[in-house]
């Protein structure tokens, strides 16, 4: 039998100065967190979450109905606005939310409006900045990202998503139900940053929004995730060794900024701990950097399984709060995981797993025309899964085979008309947590590394990236 109460709560909410969630500035307030909220729900108890700044508020789903009185002169940005009245100086807006686990106000004065939308859904866009065609590319990149979203992991359930460029006191974004806050808009077609963050807000409509994680629990529910994504549609939205970096020849990916990111945290902390379990030096590197390579190395060594799981994962758990167990448990019905190989083990890696080519020796064969080759490689913390080997020869088809390697040293022998040139492990990138690509190829001609990323200045870029961040 359901019943209903209604509780009446007076409440008053100081504002201070700064901020980035709730707080005033010279020119706008921002509304987060302004009203008394329901400890969530959850199985049969309420929860008590700590509060921690690296996290989003955590609720549950809740149908909002709200009028909100400001006196004129201000814009009040919200989403779900179905009504307004005036009177005198005051001005009253009338909201409605459903399902959400917030409700956000921004108010303030100087915004400008373009409106976009894309597939029936309509993007208010409120800014500040005086050049459009900033904010228009800012507006594609959210565009893109709802369509790619919709094509392979879900559509984006509401008919409206709410954009403000505005002061929140850093760099960056910060996302809520049908709305997010940008710091800024440039033109950056050099350094993607504003897109970035346009693509980083707009997925966390997914992963916080409607698949609703606790982050302070699991934090890589949300931003690893996340992260992870937005280097996925920053490749597609853009060619693909320029979606970060284009600039007088030079090129980057996003991949590549996560990796320099997270790789001095590879094999010291594993992403599975609360919010609160990590350092202010600690979260962002492992939630963001090394967050995004775990969930890349998951889900390429799906192969072609690996939109379906994502896809999945929405099925099941739209409006829902999914758990880390939950995501374990769904992870492992797709090869090649199982109750055996468990997604854990990549989930909960904390070790340094290189795969370095070390020799390639080749000998003729007398009276046969056939040479054996011999490669020496070593393996340091591998994981249990397959890994290809990919073999090169002067003018012969290049040949892949699957190893499982152990830790340490191994070698592969075989016999061929032609000698083996050029060897390199994982070709296709799907272990992106090894630490040091660049000793996984070696080409016996120059007795060094093949290397395998791009070539030309693009090279250059992607090195320098190693040699800082151990790409």
């Amino acid at each position: 039998r359901t019943s209903t109460r209604t509780i009446s709560l007076f409440f008053k909410t100081k504002i201070g100065d700064g901020g980035n969630r709730l707080g005033r500035f010279p020119e706008q307030y921002n509304l987060d967190g302004w009203f008394p909220m329901p400890a969530p729900f959850r199985d049969g108890k309420w929860m008590v979450v700590p509060y921690d700044d690296e996290a989003e508020l955590v609720g549950d789903f809740y149908d909002f109905d709200v009028s909100f009185s400001y006196p004129r002169g201000l814009t009040c940005i919200a989403p779900g606005r179905y009504g307004s009245d005036t009177a005198a100086s005051v001005i009253t807006d009338h909201f409605r939310l459903s399902p959400a686990h917030d409700f956000v106000l921004l108010l303030g004065t100087g915004f400008k409006r373009k409106d976009y939308s894309t597939n029936g859904i309509r993007i208010p866009f409120y800014y500040r900045t005086r050049n459009d065609e900033a904010v228009d590319s800012t507006a594609r990149s959210v565009l893109f990202t709802l369509n790619w979203m919709a094509e392979h992991v879900g559509p984006y359930p509401f008919d409206e998503l709410v954009i403000a460029q505005t002061s929140i006191g850093f760099s960056g974004g910060i996302e809520f139900p049908q709305m997010y806050w940008q710091s800024s808009v440039s033109t950056g077609e050099y350094l993607r940053f504003s897109r970035e963050v346009a693509i980083h807000e707009t997925l966390h409509q997914w992963f916080y929004g409607f698949l609703a994680s606790n982050q302070a629990e699991d934090p890589f529910l949300d931003e690893s995730i996340t992260e992870y994504f937005s280097e996925r549609i920053s490749d597609a939205e853009t060619n693909r060794d320029a979606s970060l970096l284009d600039a007088f020849g030079f090129a980057a990916r996003s991949e590549s900024y996560s990796r320099m990111m997270g790789h001095d945290f590879l094999d010291k902390l594993s992403i599975t701990r609360s919010a609160l379990a990590y350092s202010r030096r600690e979260y962002t590197p492992v939630i963001y950097g090394k967050g995004a390579m775990i969930m890349r190395t998951i889900t390429r060594l799906m192969g072609d399984k690996g939109d379906d799981f994502w896809k999945s994962f929405y099925q099941q758990f739209l409006f829902k709060h999914p758990t880390q167990r939950d995501f374990v448990a769904l992870a492992n019905q797709f090869a090649p995981f199982d109750a055996k190989q468990n997604v854990e083990v990549v989930l909960n890696s904390a070790s340094a797993l290189d795969y370095r080519v070390d020799e390639i020796k080749s000998e003729e064969l007398a009276d046969s025309g056939q040479v054996r080759s011999t490669v020496r490689f070593t393996a340091q913390h591998p994981l249990p899964f397959p890994v290809v080997v990919r073999l090169e020869f002067p003018t012969d088809p290049t040949f892949d085979t699957t190893v499982i390697a152990t830790p340490g040293e191994q070698q592969i022998e075989l016999t061929r008309s032609q000698p083996v040139t050029v060897v390199t492990i994982d070709p296709n990138y799907q272990f992106a947590i090894d630490v040091n690509y660049l000793n996984n190829s070696l080409s016996r001609n120059s007795h060094g590394a093949a290397f395998r990323l791009f070539s030309g200045i693009t090279f250059l870029v992607e090195s320098l990236f190693t040699i800082v961040g151990g790409i």
